[in-house]
């Protein structure tokens, strides 16, 4: 069993190493960008990180407007703007340090304050004790 791990491992090796010989790159490899790799993908991640805490947010909204059991919600509020804020964060950081990926900066931006000012209304509004009518 080892000797088959083995055995297929070098032979990949091998195999690689004589394709690359025999057909060698068009391109060189990309050198990585002038402001680094990670800021590089601060725009994407905070896009992700807005949508993922809008999604949390929009659901512990509702559950507050429908009356749901509040010790349940105030955990996915609380999570949810806590990432929004360092979705926001992110965002800004993208936009003054690197020239990649801008718009999805602005997107996670624009979606991390719209989750922020959702999720605090909705907690005021389960801190209120309104409930929506239920039918």
């Amino acid at each position: 069993m080892l000797s088959d791990l083995v055995s297929d491992l070098v032979s990949t090796i091998v195999g690689e190493t004589i394709v690359e010989w025999i057909f060698p790159r068009p391109f060189p490899p990309e050198p990585p960008p002038i402001e680094g790799v990670w800021n590089a993908s601060l725009g994407s991640l905070a896009a992700f990180l807005a949508g993922i805490a809008a999604l949390f947010c929009g659901e512990a909204s509702w559950g507050v407007l429908v009356g749901a059991p509040l010790a349940f919600l105030w955990p996915f509020l609380a999570g949810s703007v806590a990432v929004a804020v360092l979705s926001g964060f992110l965002a800004r950081r993208a936009l003054h340090v690197t020239h990649r990926r801008r718009a999805l900066a602005r997107i996670g931006l624009w979606v991390s304050r719209g989750t922020i000012a959702a999720g605090i209304l909705a907690a005021l509004v389960s801190a209120s004790g309104i409930i929506a009518a239920s039918r």
